[in-house]
């Protein structure tokens, strides 16, 4: 890793989703990906979350 470098967090929030916030480069995108994280365009910028399916464990 890069020193210095913005780290991708992965975080579940309070009403119990899992997302992922950070820099999101190809590389990073393809291995959230490949855990099962979708990523929806917004209007700033992108989403990334698990899906709300997948229960909590």
């Amino acid at each position: 890793m890069t020193p210095g470098a913005e780290r991708i967090r992965i975080t579940r929030g309070q009403g119990g989703q899992v997302e992922a916030t950070g820099p999101l480069d190809r590389l990073a995108a393809s291995l959230l990906r490949r855990a099962g994280f979708l990523i929806f365009p917004t209007l700033s910028d992108r989403w990334v979350r698990l899906p709300f399916d997948m229960g909590g464990e």
